[in-house]
């Protein structure tokens, strides 16, 4: 099998990543399960692996499997009996998509909308190693989310990872205002500025504009809501290029913040 030079963009942060054709040949193909050393490990002889590859920069080997030799019962999910409680789903809940859930309009939910996504790349935590990372992210987060709730913006996502950390928010959905483009650049400015106040160092932000499917997704015991689209991917892409301490926007972003901008000297 023959592999060649590739980039693999991340769904979640949209981050490109470079796998050389010596990575590859560890990675599944189509039709493939690949199990690394600790699932070869944990599995045993409960799993027959039809090809063992070595790799060659530290010798770590990769099972490809052919097939399971026991048999794995059902997991059905379990039923809940009763709904959750009020005052526990509302602590995990965005207030606006709880209000329309509490009022029966969560078939709205799920729209096309256009709102401004604001992805927030940061480092300075050392998830590994520092007993008090868990305490420092919680700073963090806690900050940025105050800074979003006062400007009408949402968190939506927390994703850590060995590239970094990111946060994925947007102004205009579940609700929106006629100066989200204003209320998204402030809330950057002062989110680039927790470097000052937090744990957090070398935070990056890219904001962007565009419709986005608007929603929850998940199935009807485990949903979540977020917003997707091409603008999520290119605040992603805008944040990636943007360095240690800046925020980049697009064109229509600038055009959109200085027209607010004008009308409230006007």
């Amino acid at each position: 099998m023959s592999y060649t030079d590739r980039t693999v963009t991340c769904v979640d942060c949209s981050v490109e990543f470079i796998h050389s054709e010596a990575d590859q040949e560890f990675y599944a193909e189509k039709g493939e399960v690949v199990l690394d050393r600790s699932a070869l490990e944990a599995l045993g002889d409960k799993v027959e692996i039809r090809e063992t590859r070595i790799a060659q920069a530290d010798g770590r080997p990769y099972g490809v499997v052919e097939r399971l030799r026991v048999v794995v019962p059902d997991a059905p999910v379990a039923s809940l009996d009763a709904p959750l409680p009020t005052e526990v789903v509302q602590k995990w809940v965005l207030p606006a998509v709880f209000e329309r859930l509490r009022t029966g309009r969560g078939e709205f939910l799920a729209e096309l909308r256009p709102a401004y996504p604001l992805c927030v790349r940061f480092g300075g935590i050392d998830y590994d190693h520092d007993a008090d990372a868990i305490g420092k992210l919680d700073d963090f987060i806690r900050h940025a989310q105050r800074i979003l709730t006062t400007y009408g913006g949402n968190l939506l996502h927390l994703t850590l990872g060995d590239k970094g950390a990111y946060l994925y928010t947007v102004f205009g959905s579940p609700v929106a205002h006629e100066d989200d483009a204003a209320r998204a650049a402030a809330a950057a400015l002062e989110l680039r500025d927790l470097a000052s106040v937090t744990a957090a160092t070398d935070i990056q932000i890219g904001i962007a504009y565009g419709r986005l499917r608007s929603g929850t997704y998940g199935h009807a015991q485990r949903q979540a809501f977020t917003c997707l689209g091409d603008a999520g991917d290119l605040s992603a892409r805008l944040m990636g290029k943007a360095p240690p301490g800046e925020i980049y926007v697009p064109e229509p972003v600038r055009r959109d913040v200085l027209a607010r901008g004008q009308q409230r000297q006007s």
